[in-house]
């Protein structure tokens, strides 16, 4: 069983141009899917640190959080990212997007018990798409390699990844869904609120 601390670091500085709207607080059986995505990520984590620079938005919602500010503000995720490492006070991290409300929190737990013995820096998902960044577990270790890419002014998390040690998390049984359009929240809702129906 894994039991060295784990912190969740959950991204809430997206612009939400595809939806429209902040997505972080849509609603889903009436609870915002930031919401949805802390009580999964907390049934892993010790601790939860969302980077946002807007957390009035969020407090009422997920009052045991620490909050984080961009270092640099709307400059993507992997800054995003980076202010969370730099607060976060544990070995490994959980880097999580606010828009992943179905994330399996066995397979999320499978995947944190292989840390103790990992010797990579990076435990990341991935799909057709590529690495998926924010369903990812990274050492503190990694910072220095990220510190240095920024300073390069590069910004993607599929160029950064294969410049660390990494290696590539077994597929969860429940698809990873994202919610970025109002199509997807769409289908998440059909999913969660009436299963019969999806």
């Amino acid at each position: 069983m894994f039991t060295t601390p784990l912190t969740a670091i959950i991204l809430a500085g997206g612009q939400s141009l595809r939806m429209g709207q902040d997505k972080a607080l849509l609603l889903i059986a009436g609870i915002p899917l930031i919401r949805h995505v802390a009580d999964r990520a907390l049934q892993v984590c010790t601790q939860l640190l969302v980077v946002t620079s807007t957390p009035e938005r969020y407090q009422a919602w997920l009052p045991e959080a620490v909050w984080v500010e961009d270092l640099e503000v709307s400059q993507g995720p992997f800054m995003g990212l980076y202010s969370g490492m730099r607060a976060s006070q544990t070995v490994w991290n959980l880097a999580l997007g606010c828009d992943t409300p179905t994330l399996d929190t066995n397979w999320l737990r499978g995947c944190a018990e292989e840390l103790c013995q990992s010797s990579v820096q990076v435990h990341i998902s991935h799909s057709e798409q590529g690495f998926e960044p924010l369903t990812a577990f990274y050492h503190r270790d990694v910072l220095r390699a990220m510190e240095t890419y920024l300073a390069g002014g590069q910004r993607s998390f599929q160029h950064f990844i294969p410049t660390v040690p990494h290696r590539l998390l077994a597929q969860p049984d429940l698809p990873l869904q994202n919610c970025n359009t109002p199509e997807q929240y769409t289908r998440l809702r059909q999913q969660l609120e009436d299963p019969n129906q999806s």
